[in-house]
């Protein structure tokens, strides 16, 4: 039996990106391996005490609390001692900064090393983090656990690590039931007026929404319809841009899960032009409610996709953007084909089969 501690300070009251991943996969690893004693580490109070509550008749799971923040320097130097009163003999962590003298062996959790890549889309303090924390930490993980494929062969590809210590433990998708809320109510609700194309994320400049609203300008202008885009994730404050064209763009900002998938299968498409990603989400999403999908030649979304199941463009060039986007507006056999190629896509994407591969990892 080991003790084996699970990071869980990115799990806020609304978790993004790998707070939501933690969080989804959490319940199919303690379902499904008794023979190790899980400790749920959290230092958010009140996200602590819903846990706590949850799994408080489990022999196999403590759930608990510490100071240390994920970001903070400090937490260099106490998290050492604020784990070592729980005896772990494995720490799973995504936070790469955090873990230089906690004393126990740990695997770290990458979604993707943008900031290494494309070092153009961080802040000179987050570039100068990823070349010192974000590396060592890879060269003293025990393993590394992946997303993809495409992560791992760019942590091959920016640093020297052995490919044996990656392991590619993909993702899955958490498929809420859709309520019986009219999907108009929500329209009027968010002032959407016409039909829409839509996106799901947020506006770190990786995420190229300046190229994808500068796209949707250029469709406008030539084909001159009624649709709208509608940016879910952006804040309405993101940039001049959108702010000037707010008569077509609508950014909303957060919303309710049940109100993203609505508004994601009312739309006429998905539509993702990043430049670089981790993994691919929203894609998922779209797959499971049914709409077709726009998104740029990446690795990563070649990986997930083919070219049966999407239309992929160059996220740098406006014009293939544009003709894509006419496209699904125009053309409704094009759509049923793109969906029906997805619809089973979501079958290779589950929580158990990550948690299976990462407990066959840990044993």
């Amino acid at each position: 039996m080991k003790y084996i501690g699970i990071d869980c300070r990115a799990i806020e009251e609304k978790p993004t990106g790998i707070g939501n991943y933690i969080k989804s996969v959490i319940p199919e690893i303690i379902k499904r391996d008794k023979s190790n004693i899980y400790y749920l580490i959290f230092n958010n109070n009140n996200v602590y005490r819903k846990y706590k509550d949850k799994y408080s008749k489990l022999t196999n799971v403590k759930v608990v609390t510490i100071k240390s923040k994920t970001q903070s320097p400090l937490s260099q130097f106490t998290l050492q001692k604020e784990l070592k009163r729980f005896k772990l003999n494995l720490f799973i962590t995504d936070i790469f900064g955090s873990v230089y003298f906690i004393g126990v062996p740990y695997i770290l959790i990458v979604n993707d090393i943008i900031g290494v890549k494309n070092p153009k889309f961080v802040s000179f303090k987050y570039r100068l983090y990823n070349a010192i924390h974000l590396k060592w930490s890879i060269n003293h993980a025990k393993k590394i656990f992946t997303l993809t494929n495409a992560t791992k062969n760019d942590i091959l590809s920016y640093i020297n690590i052995k490919s044996k210590k990656i392991k590619v433990i993909g993702a899955g998708i958490t498929m809420p039931k859709i309520s019986n809320m009219e999907s108009l109510d929500i329209r009027k609700n968010y002032n959407i007026q016409s039909d829409y194309f839509v996106y799901i994320g947020n506006d770190k400049p990786h995420k190229n929404i300046r190229g994808l609203v500068n796209a949707f300008i250029k469709y406008k202008k030539r084909f001159k319809n009624s649709s709208e885009l509608v940016l879910i994730g952006v804040p309405e404050n993101s940039s001049a841009l959108i702010k000037r064209k707010k008569k077509y763009i609508k950014p909303l900002g957060i919303v309710k899960e049940q109100e993203k998938l609505y508004l994601l299968k009312n739309s006429i498409a998905l539509v993702t032009l990043s430049f670089d990603e981790g993994f691919g989400l929203p894609i998922l999403e779209a797959c499971y409610v049914g709409v077709p999908i726009i998104c740029s030649n990446i690795d990563v979304f070649r990986e997930i996709l083919d070219d049966t199941q999407t239309i992929f463009v160059n996220p740098k060039s406006i014009m293939p953007v544009v003709k894509a986007l006419n496209l699904l507006y125009t053309n409704n056999d094009k759509r049923d084909e793109l969906i029906k190629n997805n619809r089973n896509l979501i079958e290779k994407y589950s929580w158990t089969k990550t948690a299976k591969k990462i407990i066959k990892e840990i044993k």
